[in-house]
């Protein structure tokens, strides 16, 4: 081994006796040339992207620069941006959430040698109202846990720097994992890197990047690959006559959905049948008919996506009632029974209402009026 102009140079020597050898390169080494050059500051920018959050706040993420664009190791990084004045922050990696009017936003990695090169977010993406979709794409996953993208070429034809594809994970803890990537490749497709979860939804937008401006082209929720749901709709249930119930559900939580919910379905099950009615993939609600009346049924949902179904949710019970031909003995005994506690009543009550008219005795009648004759006997005038 021996240093010419700069370079370290390493040489193989096999010796097959005590006085001879053979020069030898091995292949890993074969034209190895190390470079002793001294320590210099990194001569890669970042790559840096930006998010708005609820309009509050504005998230500014940039990836790790490579070992080769480092030059060493990287201590920090510099964020500098626009807020009223000039601010500047020394951070590590690899996020900062800066106020949402802020602007000019750039960031520079830092060695022990000084910063390296600037990289600027673009501006706030704008959304552009037409007719039609601005960018057609097609973005689904694969059997191998992937998510495809295959993008067409924009409406405005205009000069433009980059696509940027951004996808976010949507968890029930609401725990924001946030990706991105670069391509130039129109209508081909594009295997976005990074491992995804299966049965997580994923926000997949892609951004078209121009000199001076950025406009939002497409937006969907995707799957890496579906799995089947992990809980049913919750409902509700409503006799509405002797034959019918309605049935009200609610949708179940994105993130029990674990893929595109192709449908949900309701059983309904007696003593001796079982119907499966299938129904729209939102929240709604369905009149069954049909139902034999006096007769208890069980009712339980389930939701199905491409996967296949989950499991039933828990199992309600109603009975139908027992229809007018069953009501009519018992409305007539009823009524009969009302007018007995009635009469019951007005016959062991002091009331002053007399329903039948008082017949006097014919002894009473007679004995009044010989009183009353007797009071008054008549005795003729005196004469004087």
């Amino acid at each position: 081994m021996y240093r010419h102009h700069g370079n370290l140079y390493i040489y193989v020597y096999i010796y097959t006796s005590p006085e001879s050898r053979v020069l030898f390169f091995p292949y890993s080494l074969l034209s190895y040339n190390l470079s002793c050059s001294p320590p210099l500051a990194p001569d890669g920018s970042c790559d840096v992207w930006r998010s708005l959050q609820n309009g509050s706040s504005l998230l500014v993420i940039w990836k790790e620069l490579d070992h080769r664009s480092a030059r060493g190791k990287i201590l920090s990084y510099q964020v500098t941006y626009i807020h009223g004045r000039e601010e500047e922050d020394e951070l590590p990696c690899c996020n900062v959430s800066l106020p949402a009017p802020a602007t000019h936003v750039c960031v520079r990695a830092r060695n022990s040698e000084g910063l390296g090169p600037p990289a600027c977010t673009p501006p706030l993406c704008a959304v552009v109202m037409t007719d039609r979709t601005f960018l057609d794409c097609n973005i689904h996953g694969d059997s191998s846990n992937r998510i495809r993208v295959l993008c067409k070429d924009p409406v405005i034809a205009s000069p433009l720097l980059s696509f940027v594809v951004e996808w976010r994970a949507q968890r029930e803890d609401l725990k924001m994992e946030l990706d991105w990537t670069r391509t130039r490749v129109v209508n081909e497709t594009l295997v976005l890197p990074g491992d995804f979860t299966p049965g997580t939804p994923y926000h997949v937008s892609v951004y078209v990047l121009y000199s001076n401006s950025c406009i939002t082209g497409f937006s969907t929720e995707v799957y890496s690959r579906e799995e089947v749901p992990t809980a049913s709709p919750k409902f509700t249930s409503h006799i509405l006559s002797p034959g019918s119930v309605l049935v009200s559900w609610e949708e179940i939580p994105k993130w029990h959905k674990r893929g595109a919910i192709t449908h949900y379905s309701i059983y309904v099950r007696s003593a001796d049948h079982l119907q499966d009615h299938p129904v729209s993939n939102g929240s709604g609600n369905k009149t069954l008919s049909g139902l034999s009346t006096g007769t208890v049924y069980t009712v339980w949902m389930t939701a199905s996506t491409s996967a296949g179904e989950g499991q039933p949710g828990a199992q309600k019970t109603f009975q139908t009632s027992a229809g007018h031909r069953h009501r009519v003995p018992l409305i007539v005994a009823v009524v009969v029974n009302v007018l007995f506690v009635c009469g019951a009543i007005l016959c062991f009550c002091d009331c002053k209402i007399s329903l039948w008219p008082k017949v006097p005795k014919p002894e009473v009648k007679f004995k009044q009026f010989f009183m009353a004759s007797s009071v008054t006997v008549w005795q003729p005038p005196q004469v004087k």
